[in-house]
């Protein structure tokens, strides 16, 4: 009788080991599968989803990345000038002092090319600051000796008139007829993309703190130039441009860096001393977003570098991803100056 228990009770326990293991080895089942070469079983562990790439001159998201290089072209900011071509189509746009107390542009291509662009007029090796962190080639009627000595002291690879794309039309006066078709530009060219990095410390809208309002502003450039905007539609707009009505350069952002401004070491046709605006070392900043200001500094190590922004606090600042017009404005006593309303 006992013998008989002994046996019966090894028996349960011998099915119930063979339940233990098949139980088991379902468990496994679920955790893993077979890979597809028959090695072992593949995790099922959750990944992060890769970063989507961003344009480096808005931080918007880009699809695909261009096989072009990122393009400025030089365009005046006189009355002369009018209209202004292209502008509409630009990534980012900078104003900066050039002699005699008129403004010219910087105007950043990437994600858009349009067929038109222009007047194109001379760069400045003020340039050199604003292309090198984009890592950008520069078009341009040319420039002075010292001018060109500079950009290639420093690679920065440029183009001027009777390269690809450059022609005169006979619907404008000299010097402002030297116009660019963009696209034929980059098709002949056949330049390399140079994978630009971000050009300025990009963030999101819903981080920006403004610390007041500000839909209306005044940027002295210098007792002959101020650019004036406004907050209109979502937008900043630059009321008193020379551009036709459909080519406006809409800008998200107005990033304003109060620069030093020296001498470029030469003078223009005319004798007046040509300025070099420094663009790199520190400086205030205000940057103008949804109708909202926020002041603080800007920091720019090399030439190279994008600029660093901070607030009052010391705190890292992010510009929030868009089309942004920076504006290089002087310093006193070089006649600049920075005011604003609600």
């Amino acid at each position: 009788m006992l013998e008989h228990m002994s046996s019966s009770r090894r028996t349960r326990t011998k099915v119930l080991s063979v339940l233990v293991v098949a139980l088991l080895g379902l468990s496994l089942l679920g955790c893993g599968k077979k890979s597809d070469d028959g090695g072992e079983p593949a995790a099922q562990a959750s990944e992060s989803p890769a970063p989507v790439p961003v344009w480096p001159m808005t931080g918007l998201p880009m699809p695909v990345e261009p096989n072009h290089p990122v393009v400025i072209v030089k365009v005046p900011n006189t009355p002369e000038a009018r209209p202004q071509m292209g502008l509409n189509k630009a990534d980012l746009v900078t104003e900066e002092l050039v002699e005699g107390g008129i403004t010219r542009l910087a105007v950043v291509f990437d994600a858009k090319i349009p067929s038109e662009v222009g007047p194109v007029r001379s760069m400045r090796s003020s340039d050199i600051g604003i292309a090198k962190p984009a890592n950008a080639v520069v078009v341009s009627s040319g420039a002075a000796p010292p001018t060109i000595a500079k950009f290639n002291r420093e690679r920065v690879k440029f183009y001027d008139e009777g390269d690809p794309g450059m022609y005169r039309t006979s619907s404008r006066s000299a010097p402002y007829n030297l116009m660019l078709d963009l696209k034929e530009f980059i098709k002949e060219t056949k330049l390399r993309r140079g994978h630009p990095t971000a050009y300025l410390p990009w963030g999101e809208s819903t981080d920006f703190q403004g610390t007041g309002p500000a839909t209306k502003i005044q940027a002295q450039m210098s007792s002959y130039r101020t650019s004036d905007f406004e907050f209109q539609g979502g937008k900043y707009i630059n009321t008193n441009s020379y551009t036709n009505d459909g080519e406006n350069f809409r800008a998200d952002n107005v990033l304003v860096l109060r620069v030093r401004v020296g001498d470029a070491g030469y003078r223009d046709p005319s004798g007046a001393p040509v300025p070099e605006t420094i663009y790199k070392g520190t400086g205030n900043m205000t940057l103008f977003h949804n109708g909202q200001v926020l002041t603080g500094k800007w920091n720019k190590d090399t030439l190279e570098s994008m600029p660093q922004l901070t607030d009052a606090a010391g705190q890292e600042v992010k510009v929030p991803a868009g089309r942004t017009f920076v504006l290089l404005v002087p310093v006193q006593p070089k006649g600049g100056n920075l005011s604003f309303q609600p």
